[in-house]
Protein backbone atom coordinates (compact mmCIF):
# COMPACT_ATOMS: atom_id res chain seq x y z
CA UNK A 1 0.00 0.00 0.00
CA UNK A 2 1.50 3.13 -1.31
CA UNK A 3 2.51 5.88 1.68
CA UNK A 4 0.86 8.75 1.74
CA UNK A 5 3.35 11.75 0.92
CA UNK A 6 4.21 14.33 3.23
CA UNK A 7 2.18 17.47 3.14
CA UNK A 8 4.90 21.03 2.49
CA UNK A 9 4.16 24.35 2.28
CA UNK A 10 3.55 25.69 -0.99
CA UNK A 11 3.95 22.17 -2.73
CA UNK A 12 3.49 21.92 -6.29
CA UNK A 13 -0.17 21.30 -7.90
CA UNK A 14 0.95 17.44 -8.62
CA UNK A 15 1.96 16.80 -5.11
CA UNK A 16 -1.66 18.41 -3.99
CA UNK A 17 -3.44 16.01 -6.67
CA UNK A 18 -1.06 12.85 -5.56
CA UNK A 19 -2.31 13.59 -2.34
CA UNK A 20 -6.09 14.16 -2.79
CA UNK A 21 -5.95 10.69 -4.58
CA UNK A 22 -4.06 9.24 -1.95
CA UNK A 23 -6.81 9.89 0.35
CA UNK A 24 -9.50 9.19 -1.95
CA UNK A 25 -8.13 5.68 -2.32
CA UNK A 26 -7.52 5.05 1.03
CA UNK A 27 -11.38 5.76 2.19
CA UNK A 28 -13.06 3.50 -0.70
CA UNK A 29 -10.38 0.37 0.28
CA UNK A 30 -11.07 1.25 3.89
CA UNK A 31 -14.75 1.15 3.24
CA UNK A 32 -14.21 -1.66 1.65
CA UNK A 33 -13.01 -3.42 4.23
CA UNK A 34 -15.61 -2.31 7.07
CA UNK A 35 -18.39 -3.54 4.36
CA UNK A 36 -17.68 -6.99 4.41
CA UNK A 37 -17.62 -7.03 8.23
CA UNK A 38 -20.37 -8.17 10.04
CA UNK A 39 -22.03 -5.61 12.88
CA UNK A 40 -20.04 -6.74 15.49
CA UNK A 41 -16.59 -5.96 13.79
CA UNK A 42 -17.81 -3.08 12.22
CA UNK A 43 -18.56 -1.84 15.15
CA UNK A 44 -14.70 -2.36 16.70
CA UNK A 45 -12.85 -1.45 13.70
CA UNK A 46 -15.04 1.69 12.82
CA UNK A 47 -12.51 3.95 14.36
CA UNK A 48 -9.62 3.54 12.31
CA UNK A 49 -8.46 6.53 10.24
CA UNK A 50 -6.52 4.32 7.62
CA UNK A 51 -6.72 1.02 5.29
CA UNK A 52 -3.44 0.40 6.51
CA UNK A 53 -4.02 0.27 10.56
CA UNK A 54 -7.48 -1.32 9.57
CA UNK A 55 -5.44 -4.39 7.71
CA UNK A 56 -3.06 -4.52 9.88
CA UNK A 57 -4.93 -5.29 12.92
CA UNK A 58 -6.77 -7.60 11.24
CA UNK A 59 -3.31 -9.39 9.70
CA UNK A 60 -1.54 -9.49 13.20
CA UNK A 61 -4.70 -11.27 14.61
CA UNK A 62 -5.99 -13.39 12.11
CA UNK A 63 -2.93 -14.77 10.45
CA UNK A 64 -2.03 -16.59 13.30
CA UNK A 65 -5.37 -18.47 13.25
CA UNK A 66 -4.53 -18.98 9.52
CA UNK A 67 -1.47 -20.99 10.20
CA UNK A 68 -3.41 -22.99 12.54
CA UNK A 69 -6.40 -23.48 10.37
CA UNK A 70 -3.49 -24.84 7.53
CA UNK A 71 -2.38 -27.59 10.72
CA UNK A 72 -5.92 -28.19 11.18
CA UNK A 73 -6.90 -29.55 7.65
CA UNK A 74 -3.65 -31.50 7.22
CA UNK A 75 -4.78 -33.14 10.67
CA UNK A 76 -8.14 -33.55 9.35
CA UNK A 77 -7.50 -35.51 5.97
CA UNK A 78 -4.95 -37.82 8.12
CA UNK A 79 -7.11 -38.64 10.91
CA UNK A 80 -9.87 -39.28 8.50
CA UNK A 81 -11.82 -42.88 9.21
CA UNK A 82 -13.94 -44.56 6.83
CA UNK A 83 -16.69 -46.53 8.86
CA UNK A 84 -19.22 -49.23 7.33
CA UNK A 85 -22.06 -47.93 8.41
CA UNK A 86 -22.37 -44.97 5.72
CA UNK A 87 -21.20 -45.34 2.25
CA UNK A 88 -17.81 -45.22 0.67
CA UNK A 89 -18.93 -43.02 -2.35
CA UNK A 90 -20.05 -40.51 0.35
CA UNK A 91 -17.02 -41.23 2.28
CA UNK A 92 -14.65 -40.30 -0.73
CA UNK A 93 -16.55 -37.24 -1.89
CA UNK A 94 -16.10 -35.66 2.03
CA UNK A 95 -12.17 -36.17 1.65
CA UNK A 96 -12.09 -34.84 -1.87
CA UNK A 97 -14.07 -32.03 -0.43
CA UNK A 98 -11.01 -31.38 2.30
CA UNK A 99 -8.47 -31.68 -0.33
CA UNK A 100 -10.08 -28.57 -2.49
CA UNK A 101 -9.40 -26.98 0.78
CA UNK A 102 -6.12 -27.84 0.27
CA UNK A 103 -5.82 -25.52 -2.74
CA UNK A 104 -7.36 -22.21 -1.25
CA UNK A 105 -4.71 -22.40 1.52
CA UNK A 106 -1.95 -22.74 -0.80
CA UNK A 107 -1.00 -26.43 0.58
CA UNK A 108 0.36 -28.82 -2.11
CA UNK A 109 0.23 -32.36 -1.61
CA UNK A 110 1.14 -35.54 -4.07
CA UNK A 111 -1.72 -37.19 -6.09
CA UNK A 112 -0.34 -40.37 -5.27
CA UNK A 113 0.11 -39.64 -1.67
CA UNK A 114 -3.42 -38.92 -1.96
CA UNK A 115 -4.58 -42.28 -3.31
CA UNK A 116 -2.13 -44.66 -0.95
CA UNK A 117 -3.88 -42.52 2.17
CA UNK A 118 -7.15 -43.26 0.52
CA UNK A 119 -6.63 -46.79 0.53
CA UNK A 120 -5.57 -47.40 3.49
CA UNK A 121 -8.25 -45.35 5.20
CA UNK A 122 -10.88 -47.87 3.61
CA UNK A 123 -12.68 -49.90 6.33
CA UNK A 124 -11.92 -53.27 7.30
CA UNK A 125 -14.60 -54.70 5.67
CA UNK A 126 -13.30 -53.96 2.10
CA UNK A 127 -9.84 -55.71 3.38
CA UNK A 128 -9.81 -57.44 -0.05
CA UNK A 129 -10.45 -55.05 -2.45
CA UNK A 130 -7.80 -52.71 -0.77
CA UNK A 131 -4.95 -55.59 -1.01
CA UNK A 132 -5.75 -55.88 -4.53
CA UNK A 133 -5.46 -51.71 -5.31
CA UNK A 134 -1.58 -52.23 -3.20
CA UNK A 135 -0.98 -55.47 -5.84
CA UNK A 136 -1.84 -53.07 -8.80
CA UNK A 137 1.26 -51.81 -10.34
CA UNK A 138 0.04 -49.57 -12.16
CA UNK A 139 -0.52 -45.75 -10.35
CA UNK A 140 -4.29 -44.48 -9.87
CA UNK A 141 -5.60 -41.16 -9.94
CA UNK A 142 -7.79 -39.60 -7.91
CA UNK A 143 -10.37 -40.05 -10.56
CA UNK A 144 -9.85 -43.72 -11.44
CA UNK A 145 -9.82 -44.64 -7.35
CA UNK A 146 -13.34 -43.11 -7.47
CA UNK A 147 -14.20 -44.99 -10.64
CA UNK A 148 -13.42 -48.31 -9.19
CA UNK A 149 -14.91 -47.84 -5.34
CA UNK A 150 -18.42 -47.02 -7.20
CA UNK A 151 -18.10 -50.15 -9.29
CA UNK A 152 -17.28 -52.05 -6.28
CA UNK A 153 -20.08 -51.00 -4.21
CA UNK A 154 -22.65 -51.17 -6.90
CA UNK A 155 -21.76 -54.56 -7.00
CA UNK A 156 -21.77 -55.11 -3.48
CA UNK A 157 -25.21 -53.79 -3.23
CA UNK A 158 -26.56 -56.02 -6.05
CA UNK A 159 -25.25 -59.25 -3.99
CA UNK A 160 -27.04 -57.86 -0.79
CA UNK A 161 -30.47 -57.19 -2.65
CA UNK A 162 -30.15 -60.97 -4.32
CA UNK A 163 -28.74 -62.08 -0.83
CA UNK A 164 -30.87 -60.09 1.98
CA UNK A 165 -29.74 -62.24 4.86
CA UNK A 166 -26.46 -61.42 3.97
CA UNK A 167 -27.01 -57.48 4.96
CA UNK A 168 -25.64 -58.15 8.31
CA UNK A 169 -22.24 -60.25 7.23
CA UNK A 170 -19.44 -58.90 7.28
CA UNK A 171 -18.29 -57.10 4.03
CA UNK A 172 -21.56 -54.48 3.34
CA UNK A 173 -20.69 -51.40 3.25
CA UNK A 174 -24.17 -50.52 4.77
CA UNK A 175 -24.13 -53.00 7.98
CA UNK A 176 -25.55 -51.97 11.41
CA UNK A 177 -21.61 -51.96 13.68
CA UNK A 178 -22.34 -53.36 17.24
CA UNK A 179 -19.54 -51.07 19.14
CA UNK A 180 -18.42 -51.79 22.84
CA UNK A 181 -16.94 -54.15 24.63
CA UNK A 182 -19.93 -56.62 25.30
CA UNK A 183 -19.58 -58.25 21.94
CA UNK A 184 -15.93 -58.51 22.77
CA UNK A 185 -16.38 -60.29 25.74
CA UNK A 186 -19.14 -62.50 24.53
CA UNK A 187 -16.77 -63.85 21.72
CA UNK A 188 -13.96 -64.42 24.26
CA UNK A 189 -16.25 -66.21 26.90
CA UNK A 190 -18.31 -68.06 24.51
CA UNK A 191 -18.12 -72.17 25.19
CA UNK A 192 -16.23 -70.43 28.92
CA UNK A 193 -17.65 -70.02 32.66
CA UNK A 194 -15.88 -67.22 34.09
CA UNK A 195 -13.94 -68.20 37.27
CA UNK A 196 -15.28 -65.88 40.52
CA UNK A 197 -12.82 -66.16 43.45
CA UNK A 198 -13.69 -65.97 46.70
CA UNK A 199 -13.81 -62.58 47.37
CA UNK A 200 -16.92 -62.29 44.45
CA UNK A 201 -19.59 -61.69 46.70
CA UNK A 202 -22.17 -61.15 44.09
CA UNK A 203 -22.94 -65.16 43.60
CA UNK A 204 -23.61 -64.92 47.36
CA UNK A 205 -26.54 -62.02 46.96
CA UNK A 206 -29.37 -62.83 46.58
CA UNK A 207 -32.93 -61.04 45.16
CA UNK A 208 -35.63 -59.62 47.45
CA UNK A 209 -38.96 -61.70 47.07
CA UNK A 210 -41.80 -59.41 47.17
CA UNK A 211 -45.37 -61.11 47.04
CA UNK A 212 -47.34 -59.81 43.97
CA UNK A 213 -50.44 -59.55 45.51
CA UNK A 214 -49.87 -58.34 49.11
CA UNK A 215 -46.76 -56.45 48.09
CA UNK A 216 -45.54 -58.07 51.31
CA UNK A 217 -41.91 -59.93 51.21
CA UNK A 218 -40.98 -63.11 52.13
CA UNK A 219 -43.12 -65.17 49.60
CA UNK A 220 -44.60 -65.41 46.47
CA UNK A 221 -48.15 -64.63 45.22
CA UNK A 222 -48.82 -68.37 44.89
CA UNK A 223 -47.79 -68.74 49.06
CA UNK A 224 -49.82 -65.65 49.65
CA UNK A 225 -52.26 -66.61 52.47
CA UNK A 226 -54.91 -64.15 51.22
CA UNK A 227 -55.34 -66.09 48.25
CA UNK A 228 -56.19 -69.09 49.89
CA UNK A 229 -59.74 -70.85 48.74
CA UNK A 230 -62.17 -70.96 51.61
CA UNK A 231 -62.92 -74.72 52.23
CA UNK A 232 -66.56 -76.37 52.68
CA UNK A 233 -68.04 -75.61 49.04
CA UNK A 234 -67.06 -72.04 48.93
CA UNK A 235 -67.00 -70.75 45.23
CA UNK A 236 -64.05 -69.45 43.02
CA UNK A 237 -65.21 -65.73 44.84
CA UNK A 238 -63.93 -67.30 48.30
CA UNK A 239 -68.02 -67.23 49.24
CA UNK A 240 -70.94 -69.95 49.92
CA UNK A 241 -73.32 -66.69 49.85
CA UNK A 242 -75.27 -67.61 46.46
CA UNK A 243 -76.45 -64.15 46.10
CA UNK A 244 -72.58 -63.36 46.17
CA UNK A 245 -71.96 -66.03 43.44
CA UNK A 246 -74.87 -64.37 41.67
CA UNK A 247 -72.26 -61.17 41.76
CA UNK A 248 -69.65 -63.39 40.14
CA UNK A 249 -71.32 -64.70 37.77
CA UNK A 250 -73.01 -61.30 36.30
CA UNK A 251 -69.21 -60.07 36.24
CA UNK A 252 -67.93 -62.44 34.19
CA UNK A 253 -70.32 -61.49 32.00
CA UNK A 254 -69.64 -58.30 32.25
CA UNK A 255 -65.78 -59.32 31.91
CA UNK A 256 -66.97 -61.44 28.73
CA UNK A 257 -68.32 -58.30 26.92
CA UNK A 258 -64.92 -57.16 26.78
CA UNK A 259 -63.17 -59.88 25.41
CA UNK A 260 -61.82 -60.06 21.87
CA UNK A 261 -62.55 -64.19 21.04
CA UNK A 262 -60.40 -65.43 18.47
CA UNK A 263 -58.27 -68.92 18.53
CA UNK A 264 -55.40 -68.60 16.46
CA UNK A 265 -53.12 -71.73 15.30
CA UNK A 266 -52.91 -74.56 18.18
CA UNK A 267 -49.55 -75.44 19.37
CA UNK A 268 -49.99 -79.09 20.18
CA UNK A 269 -46.58 -79.03 21.99
CA UNK A 270 -48.31 -79.00 25.89
CA UNK A 271 -51.04 -80.51 27.43
CA UNK A 272 -52.33 -81.71 31.35
CA UNK A 273 -53.49 -85.20 30.11
CA UNK A 274 -54.58 -87.77 27.18
CA UNK A 275 -57.44 -88.68 25.44
CA UNK A 276 -60.97 -86.90 24.99
CA UNK A 277 -60.42 -84.91 28.34
CA UNK A 278 -57.19 -83.13 27.64
CA UNK A 279 -56.56 -79.45 28.13
CA UNK A 280 -54.27 -78.50 25.72
CA UNK A 281 -52.42 -75.08 26.75
CA UNK A 282 -52.01 -72.92 23.71
CA UNK A 283 -49.90 -70.59 23.00
CA UNK A 284 -51.71 -68.23 20.44
CA UNK A 285 -55.24 -68.61 22.08
CA UNK A 286 -57.12 -65.41 23.58
CA UNK A 287 -59.62 -67.17 25.59
CA UNK A 288 -60.32 -70.07 27.25
CA UNK A 289 -62.44 -72.78 25.32
CA UNK A 290 -63.73 -75.55 26.34
CA UNK A 291 -66.00 -78.39 24.58
CA UNK A 292 -67.86 -80.45 26.81
CA UNK A 293 -70.31 -79.43 29.12
CA UNK A 294 -69.57 -81.49 32.21
CA UNK A 295 -66.14 -79.69 32.90
CA UNK A 296 -68.10 -76.36 34.04
CA UNK A 297 -68.67 -75.77 37.26
CA UNK A 298 -71.46 -72.78 36.93
CA UNK A 299 -72.82 -72.54 33.34
CA UNK A 300 -74.67 -69.33 32.33
CA UNK A 301 -76.05 -69.62 28.67
CA UNK A 302 -75.57 -67.84 25.63
CA UNK A 303 -77.14 -66.98 22.68
CA UNK A 304 -76.41 -63.32 21.36
CA UNK A 305 -74.72 -64.58 18.24
CA UNK A 306 -71.19 -64.87 19.80
CA UNK A 307 -68.85 -66.52 17.56
CA UNK A 308 -65.36 -67.71 18.03
CA UNK A 309 -62.49 -67.09 15.22
CA UNK A 310 -60.29 -70.02 14.88
CA UNK A 311 -56.82 -70.26 13.11
CA UNK A 312 -58.19 -71.32 9.46
CA UNK A 313 -61.19 -69.21 9.41
CA UNK A 314 -63.83 -71.16 10.98
CA UNK A 315 -66.05 -69.61 12.97
CA UNK A 316 -67.77 -71.66 15.47
CA UNK A 317 -70.86 -70.43 17.38
CA UNK A 318 -70.72 -70.22 21.88
CA UNK A 319 -73.37 -71.50 24.07
CA UNK A 320 -72.04 -70.72 27.27
CA UNK A 321 -69.65 -68.93 29.65
CA UNK A 322 -68.63 -69.59 32.87
CA UNK A 323 -65.51 -70.96 35.18
CA UNK A 324 -63.73 -74.54 35.38
CA UNK A 325 -62.47 -75.52 38.06
CA UNK A 326 -58.98 -78.15 37.13
CA UNK A 327 -57.66 -80.38 39.92
CA UNK A 328 -54.51 -81.85 39.35
CA UNK A 329 -53.29 -85.04 40.48
CA UNK A 330 -50.77 -83.40 43.50
CA UNK A 331 -54.60 -82.12 45.12
CA UNK A 332 -54.11 -78.46 43.98
CA UNK A 333 -56.66 -76.69 41.37
CA UNK A 334 -56.63 -74.37 38.76
CA UNK A 335 -59.61 -72.41 38.18
CA UNK A 336 -60.20 -71.01 35.13
CA UNK A 337 -62.60 -67.95 34.84
CA UNK A 338 -64.18 -66.81 31.45
CA UNK A 339 -64.58 -70.37 29.76
CA UNK A 340 -66.02 -70.22 26.38
CA UNK A 341 -68.18 -73.02 25.58
CA UNK A 342 -67.63 -74.08 22.26
CA UNK A 343 -69.69 -78.04 21.66
CA UNK A 344 -68.11 -78.36 17.96
CA UNK A 345 -64.68 -77.70 18.71
CA UNK A 346 -62.20 -80.60 18.43
CA UNK A 347 -60.59 -79.82 22.00
CA UNK A 348 -60.06 -77.57 24.81
CA UNK A 349 -57.93 -74.57 25.15
CA UNK A 350 -56.01 -73.35 27.87
CA UNK A 351 -54.46 -69.66 26.85
CA UNK A 352 -51.19 -69.30 27.79
CA UNK A 353 -51.68 -65.59 27.54
CA UNK A 354 -54.64 -65.35 29.90
CA UNK A 355 -52.94 -67.45 32.02
CA UNK A 356 -49.61 -65.34 31.90
CA UNK A 357 -51.14 -62.19 32.57
CA UNK A 358 -53.05 -63.38 35.44
CA UNK A 359 -50.32 -65.49 37.48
Amino acid sequence: MPVLPESIEDEPLEATRRRSKWENDDYICRGHILNVMSDFLFDIYQNFESAKELWDSHESKYMAEYASSKKFLVSNFMGYKMIDSRHVMEQYHEMLRILGQFAQHNLKIDEAIVVAVIIDKLSPSWKDFKHNLKHNKEELTLTQLGSHLRIEESLRTQELDNNPKGKNQVGSSFMNMVDGEGSKNQKKSNGKRKFKGKDDKSSNKKAKVVCWNCNKPGHFKKDCRLRKVNKDGAGPSGSKDPEKQQGHKSVLMQNFNYIQNYISVISEAFYVQDDNVAWWVDLGATSHVCKDLYWFKDFQPIDDGSVVKMGNVVIEPIKGIEYVLLTFTSGKCLCLNNVLYVPRIRKNHMSEIVVTNKY
